[in-house]
């Protein structure tokens, strides 16, 4: 069996080759048009501008994301050391249970933002 030519392996991947939809002709990937049928490609849906209102709901999706995924880690230790508090009998017991439950609503709250947050982005992405 003869050895890969790998030099041009790596030639054909550097130059992004792709096939058109409609008349399956080889062509360079980004080009606009192509060059056999002359079949125009839109505009990918990715490549439109994110407005200022978008670009603050998705910050604010990803703030209140990670605001909910500390909350249920807090609440989670904070279980663990109320069963801790349980089995040594401490006075702490009833706060740390509270605590948790605290944190553990904050957590879905700060989810629930989060998805709402996402959802406005997305809608006001499509409505522009």
């Amino acid at each position: 069996m003869p050895e890969p030519n790998w030099d041009i392996a790596y030639q054909k991947i550097a130059e992004r080759i792709a096939y058109c939809p409609q008349c399956s002709g080889e062509m360079q990937a980004g080009q606009l048009a192509c060059p056999h049928c002359g079949f125009d490609f839109p505009e990918r849906p990715d490549t439109q501008h994110r407005t200022w209102p978008q670009v603050v709901l998705d910050l604010a999706m990803l703030i209140t994301a990670v605001a909910a995924g500390w909350m249920a880690l807090l609440a989670v230790f904070n279980l663990v050391t109320s069963i801790n508090a349980l089995i040594q009998n401490r006075d702490d017991f009833s706060s740390r249970v509270l605590l948790a439950f605290a944190q553990i609503c904050g957590a879905i709250v700060s989810t629930a933002l989060s998805i709402t947050f996402r959802w406005a982005s997305k809608l006001h992405f499509e409505c522009d």
